[in-house]
């Protein structure tokens, strides 16, 4: 059903039982999936394709032209997966040539007012929360859930695969799941080009009020107290336990399963 006082540009294609309610506006060049409601003043413009069943709440803008001045106006996307919901004025925006596309997996939840730039990677069941930056090409796997008021800088990678392999009575590794996720906790900052890899069972853990500088290793299972500070290239190794108000300096290596 769609409200006469929403705007829809006849190139859009709308699928059925999409709900669009008033003031609303959906630009050229957009598609949106079967049984997806769109809230009043939602703005989604061009290139966005939008899966079915999802929740966009008022005030959000969904495929706004990047915030980085090498843009130079070419054909991107911004790919929303199904049953995602964007709360209000979350903002995401589209891609550009250096990735082609933002994508948001399936089955996320986006909360009020955070923003996602271009070229980011959002797997499927993320949660991030309010009022929280992700900077561009940022890529978050699917599980890993961040709070609110966390700033989360260029190029990080949140959940990816643990360093965890075993060998047989050969020699020959293979490689063991990881299928565990990352917790980042509220008001954390993390610094360009961090990594910080999933846990291999249950969760790595990120505690509130945690600053990390950039090129950080970060490996699965690691727990970092509250409102510790970490500086730029060190490396956490797997199952290590930091606690609270800690200060850790640059380049400092930690052995793996201490406390």
């Amino acid at each position: 059903m769609n409200q006469p006082l929403a705007y829809i540009h006849p190139g859009a294609k709308i699928a059925t039982n999409v709900v669009i309610e008033p003031f609303s506006t959906i630009h050229n060049d957009v598609k949106i999936g079967s049984g997806t409601w769109i809230g009043s003043n939602v703005t989604i413009m061009e290139g966005a394709r939008i899966g079915k069943n999802c929740r966009i709440f008022p005030g959000a803008v969904i495929s706004a032209i990047p915030q980085d001045l090498k843009f130079e106006g070419e054909d991107s996307l911004t790919v929303i997966g199904d049953n995602v919901t964007i709360r209000e004025c979350a903002t995401i925006n589209r891609g550009t040539k250096a990735y082609g596309k933002t994508q948001i997996g399936n089955n996320c939840l986006i909360m009020a007012t955070a923003h996602v730039a271009h070229d980011c990677v959002i797997g499927d069941n993320v949660i991030i929360g309010d009022h929280t930056t992700i900077f561009a090409g940022t890529k978050i796997y699917s599980d890993c859930c961040v709070g609110s008021h966390c700033n989360i800088d260029a190029s990080v990678v949140i959940g990816a695969d643990g360093f965890g392999f075993s060998p047989d009575e050969n020699g020959v590794y293979s490689k063991v799941p990881q299928i565990g996720n990352v917790i980042i906790e509220d008001h954390v900052d993390i610094g360009a080009a961090t990594t910080i890899d999933r846990a291999t069972l249950g969760s790595t853990i990120i505690k509130k009020g945690v600053k990390l500088d950039n090129q950080i290793q970060i490996a699965h299972n690691v727990v970092i107290g509250e409102h510790t500070v970490i500086a730029a290239q060190t490396g956490i190794a797997g199952s290590t336990k930091i606690g609270k108000y800690c200060q850790i300096g640059g380049q400092v290596g930690i052995v793996g399963h201490i406390t």
